[in-house]
């Protein structure tokens, strides 16, 4: 059996996406959540890398970090913006434009995102016909840029798309995979796969990984456990539940962060 990243050109498939986080920074409890829908259309396909065109259909942000309790949904959409706004009713009223934004991903046959562009555009756009001075302006950019970039969906997918082998595998078989994040906590992730079960074209394989510090000089460790259901023929993930444990340390601050992520995929939406 031979698993690798091989959607239909011209169809469409779609991921749903919900990860819980308990965030304890020395003796304050924070929790963030983060749902997603995002759609992906194969738009071309070179013979090793194909070309994606994905859309944001729906987005949710929610945080309770200290005395800020934060709660975005794109599926409550809000009007103009008006400088005489607090920063929270800014960011509710900008993050809510994201709906129905698109950029173009390429992804090769073993699942790694090789680029994404079009975020920039997308900021830009959203951004820039709000009429904020040029300081407010720049914190905006910055805030959507904190949840929308390159190296951010790379972060939320690489769960479900990092994932495949460089060779024929069947029911017993393990293999290794690693892959990196980036922005607030920095850590790389070095995931064995073991394949659990085959049904058909349905694939349960077992998921464990190691969390290490992404560069010399940082305190992160921690663990991740998962399991996934994958079509053979797309490599679409159908469901994938995901737990994690880390634990970072920067400049005497401890911080220990317990997740929870769930994710389903489905093709023509």
């Amino acid at each position: 059996m031979v698993l690798t990243f091989n959607p239909e050109t011209g169809k469409r498939y779609s991921y749903d996406i919900n990860w819980d986080t308990d965030q304890k920074v020395m003796d304050r409890n924070d929790k963030i959540n983060l749902q997603g829908n995002l759609s992906f259309e194969v738009i071309s396909n070179d013979g090793t890398v194909k070309t994606l065109k994905g859309e944001y259909r729906r987005f949710r942000l929610y945080m309770k970090i200290m005395d800020l309790e934060m709660d975005i949904d794109t599926d409550k959409p809000v009007d103009s913006v008006s400088e005489s706004e607090s920063m929270e009713g800014m960011m509710h009223r900008l993050f809510s434009k994201i709906k129905g934004s698109s950029f173009i991903m390429k992804v090769d046959e073993k699942g790694n995102i090789k680029s994404v562009t079009g975020f920039d555009e997308i900021i830009n756009g959203i951004v820039g016909p709000a009429g904020l001075n040029e300081e407010m302006e720049v914190q905006m950019k910055a805030s959507l840029k904190d949840q929308f970039s390159e190296q951010e969906l790379k972060n939320q997918l690489a769960p479900v798309f990092v994932i495949f082998p460089d060779r024929a595998v069947k029911q017993g078989d393990s293999w290794e995979r690693k892959y990196g994040i980036t922005g607030k906590v920095s850590a790389d992730f070095t995931t064995t796969y073991t394949v659990t079960q085959v049904e058909g074209d349905h694939v349960t394989l077992d998921a464990k990984s190691v969390i290490g510090p992404a560069r010399e000089g940082m305190q992160v460790n921690g663990k991740q456990s998962g399991n996934l259901l994958v079509n053979s023929k797309t490599g679409l993930v159908l469901s994938a539940a995901f737990k994690q444990e880390m634990k970072t340390n920067a400049n005497d601050l401890q911080v220990t962060i317990n997740g929870a992520g769930k994710v389903t995929g489905s093709e023509g939406n």
